[in-house]
């Protein structure tokens, strides 16, 4: 043990290392791999009932040996790890004796399918978490060709048994968040509505693709050096007060205020109106950002379509091109008389479509059709045009 304690210590720095790092994390397998002389590893997830889910982690385990081990040995009759890994006291080192022996194992399929098929060994395992409906597993296996695991050995192994466990539920907690953050900004960006979080100091946390798209025209907001920031410093010192607002309406209580300005364009537009709301540390902490408090702006650009894509209203409604056209218009505020020059036709021949427009839609006036439209799909920008699948 004494020999392999600098090893372990520099190990247990490298499974640190290696939760937001993939390679770091892949060094120090190999590193454990290397400290056992171990010709590979595994990491995997049981259910309660015995069969494996899927298996998170392998190094340098082929498909095949994971087929296997999910198929037809995923059985606790065949493979007596799983029924280990349901009853083995967490994070201890579980040996052969602890299946009852050799003579036991070698009366399994796993030895025969398994065991003797790659020329496999003695093997360790341990259960590293377990939770009422799984457990998280992780199995090492030398060569037959190689000495069974000695006392220092498994002393080595039990040693390192907590780091891994640890170092691995936060890797993948920190996967599922970057996974939902993933999302969030995937659902985001499909609104036309700019959206930025920011910190206390109005430091940008996030910005919607919306948002990016006006920052970087600085027509009236823009951001330098990571901060948000007007076209005129008067402007600027309230927008910063508007954030200051939210971000102490949010310290530790968790409420609700909504506070708002206009800010002026520079290219003569429609003012910007700036809506912020508290982002409290427990809203920042789900969102899987900095637990700090912070504001959520949102920025209305009178200037932006709202209006839905002629494509997207034929689709949602099943309206012919030339309905759809017209629905276009009537939601970007056209009257009949209008309607009808921008579309060419004469006035009754719009009044005609409409008719049919609104059975289609389920309303009665024009108003309606406005705010249903609006309602169901008004706001969102066009999604991004999807490579063709391929064939193969």
């Amino acid at each position: 043990m004494g020999r392999a304690a600098p090893d372990i210590l520099e190990l247990v720095g490298q499974l640190h290392e290696g939760i937001a790092d993939d390679d770091a994390w892949t060094g120090a397998i190999s590193g454990f791999c290397s400290l056992l002389s171990l010709p590979g590893l595994l990491m995997g997830v049981i259910n309660r009932h015995g069969t494996p889910v899927h298996f998170e982690f392998g190094h340098n385990v082929d498909n095949e040996m994971i087929s296997l081990l999910t198929g037809p040995l995923a059985d606790p009759a065949h493979n007596p790890w799983i029924g280990l890994a349901q009853a083995h006291p967490i994070r201890q080192a579980g040996t052969v004796a602890d299946l009852g022996g050799q003579q036991a194992l070698e009366r399994t399929r796993m030895w025969t399918e398994f065991y003797r098929r790659y020329g496999l060994g003695d093997s360790l395992a341990s259960t590293l978490e377990r939770q009422p409906e799984y457990a998280h597993a992780l199995i090492v296996t030398r060569l037959a060709s190689q000495p069974d695991f000695d006392s220092n050995d498994r002393r080595a192994f039990a040693s390192v048994l907590p780091h891994i466990a640890r170092a691995w539920r936060v890797k993948r907690q920190l996967a599922e968040w970057q996974a939902k953050a993933g999302t969030l900004k995937l659902v985001l960006d499909r609104l036309d509505r700019a959206i930025v979080v920011t910190g206390p100091e109005g430091e940008i946390r996030f910005a919607n693709r919306a948002a990016d798209r006006l920052l970087s025209r600085g027509t009236g907001i823009d951001a330098t050096r990571g901060r948000l920031r007007a076209s005129t410093p008067r402007e600027t010192d309230a927008l910063r007060q508007l954030i200051d607002g939210a971000t102490r309406t949010g310290i530790g209580t968790g409420g609700i205020a909504v506070d708002a300005m206009a800010i002026r364009r520079t290219d003569d537009g429609n003012n910007l109106a700036v809506v912020a709301e508290p982002l409290a540390p427990a809203h920042s902490d789900r969102l899987g950002h900095d637990t700090s408090p912070g504001a959520v702006l949102f920025i209305g650009e009178s200037q932006a379509s709202t209006r839905p894509s002629i494509d997207r209203l034929r689709v949602v409604y099943g309206l012919t091109p030339a309905e759809a056209r017209l629905t276009s218009l009537v939601v970007d505020g056209h009257g009949i008389a209008a309607a009808a020059g921008a579309a060419g036709v004469s006035q009754n021949t719009v009044k005609y479509h409409l008719k049919t427009i609104f059975e289609k839609v389920g309303v009665s006036q024009q108003a309606q059709l406005v705010r249903r439209v609006l309602a169901d799909v008004g706001g969102l920008a066009e999604p991004d045009a999807m490579p063709p699948a391929d064939s193969a």
